[in-house]
């Protein structure tokens, strides 16, 4: 009967060991449940956030040019004999180029700028990751030599800066292609042609000669070594840096707010720039 007794109170204590071992496990599972199934609602969140609709507005980009900037006059782009003076050579090589600043632009003072790129269109993304082309055109380039070009008349030499505009005579424009990556940014390709002209400057007397590449009768070949392109650029909708900067696309800034320095580059030509924050 002894035993008996003792077997019954044995048993009653297993049976709450093993209902209390399972309301353990239960609570556990519980809690793991609610800490596993959480992160994924918040997960769904940030991707449906994503998702939402983005417009890139027409606009403009204030750009600076940096050291690297060169163009080369050479094949179908030398320079000519007797056109800086009767007896002058033709005139082939690589002349170094910095910024001019514009100052202004329209109404809008523009700091150190000197190359503005025009979106003369806005671009559009429905969701998620997506592509959009928008055209776009050179409003506005000052550039000069960073020392004379020497150029043999004779039996002399002469020195001449040289300055790059815009053709009055032909656009200088393309095509811009934006990446979204990012909720709020991603890369972004560019190509277009600038039809320059070109001003030289006699340093001894000022005397001035113009190229004007926007007159001359070029082939698909001779256009294509003055289009220059970009690609994988980054770009941001918003920028940390400040300045009056636009606010839907700022070409070179990366996701961390940080304006870079992009190329922009043709067989002749090599246009090396940063967003300008004024």
């Amino acid at each position: 009967m002894k035993h008996n007794h003792a077997d019954k109170i044995t048993t009653r204590m297993l049976a709450k060991s093993r209902r209390y071992s399972i309301g353990i496990l239960l609570i556990t599972l519980i809690a793991v449940g609610l800490f596993t199934v959480q992160p994924a609602t918040g997960q769904r969140k940030s991707s449906q956030g994503y998702g939402k609709e983005m417009e890139v507005p027409a606009g403009v980009d204030f750009l600076k040019t940096v050291a690297g900037t060169q163009f080369r006059f050479m094949e179908e782009f030398t320079v000519p004999a007797d056109f800086f003076d009767k007896g002058s050579r033709p005139f082939a090589g690589v002349v170094r180029l910095k910024g001019s600043p514009i100052g202004t632009f329209g109404d809008r003072k523009t700091g150190s700028a000197d190359t503005v790129i025009e979106r003369t269109k806005p671009a559009s993304f429905s969701s998620g990751f997506g592509r959009a082309a928008v055209p776009i055109k050179v409003a506005a380039l000052s550039l000069e030599s960073v020392r004379p070009i020497s150029v043999r008349v004779g039996k002399e030499w002469q020195q001449w800066n040289v300055k790059f505009g815009l053709s009055p005579n032909r656009t200088s424009e393309g095509t811009l292609t934006i990446m979204r990556r990012s909720e709020n940014g991603g890369t972004f390709n560019s190509e277009f042609v600038v039809y320059g002209l070109i001003t030289f400057t006699r340093a001894s007397d000022g005397a001035e000669r113009s190229l004007d590449i926007g007159k001359m009768d070029l082939g698909a070949k001779s256009i294509a070594k003055i289009t220059l392109r970009t690609s994988g650029a980054p770009w941001q909708s918003s920028s940390r840096s400040g300045g009056s900067l636009n606010t839907g696309f700022q070409a070179g800034v990366t996701t961390l707010g940080r304006a870079v320095t992009f190329g922009e580059n043709s067989r002749l030509a090599n246009h090396q720039v940063i967003l300008v924050a004024f």
